[in-house]
């Protein structure tokens, strides 16, 4: 475990973690990291978890999804408004068996495309401008047991229809989509 969160980082390099390639879990949460050159995370083939949240990141490298044991992605509250652009170079179906995703507040503009994920449980896309959400995006992630949309500001049209779908897969939704009316939109619980 390798806690460096908190420390005013700004850049990573693959020097950065050279002494650490057993490493299983690593905290970088809350620094300002704006750049992480590639290969920084590739010597990490142990990595289980890793948390990116609170920096200053456009794009996260892409390496991250080919780990081959990576299971808790957390890159909540960073700019990454290209992510769904960004995900279009990484070879799908994806290797790392992620379980956990959490890009809340990456001021995402649609749902990002995983591909198949057939160990995600849980995605966190809340807090995010999401223009677009559509049911058949969440169709590849076969196990998904929980979805946060709070505060995506989603049409109420789209909200009954993606209140349909999850309950028919028993998909537990954060949102307080149960009323699916105007009134209820954008609402958080």
């Amino acid at each position: 475990i390798l806690d460096a969160s908190y420390n005013r980082i700004r850049d990573l390099s693959p020097a950065s973690f050279g002494r650490y390639t057993d490493l299983q879990y690593l905290y970088l949460a809350d620094n300002m990291i704006q750049t992480i050159e590639p290969g920084t995370f590739s010597i990490l083939q142990h990595l289980e978890a890793v948390d990116l949240s609170y920096n200053a990141l456009t794009t996260i490298p892409v390496e991250l999804f080919s780990l081959p044991l990576l299971r808790n992605l957390y890159i909540y509250s960073n700019n990454l408004n290209d992510l769904p652009t960004d995900l279009q170079a990484v070879e799908k179906p994806i290797k790392a068996p992620l379980q956990l995703i959490n890009i809340a507040d990456c001021r995402l503009n649609f749902v990002p495309d995983f591909g198949i994920l057939p160990d995600l449980w849980h995605l966190n896309v809340s807090s995010n401008p999401l223009q677009q959400i559509q049911a058949q995006q969440f169709s590849p992630l076969c196990n998904l047991k929980t979805v946060d949309l709070n505060n995506t500001k989603m049409s109420p049209c789209a909200c009954q229809q993606m209140s349909f779908y999850m309950r028919k897969r028993s998909i537990a939704i954060k949102n307080g989509m149960s009323n699916c009316d105007s009134s209820a939109e954008g609402e958080s619980n």
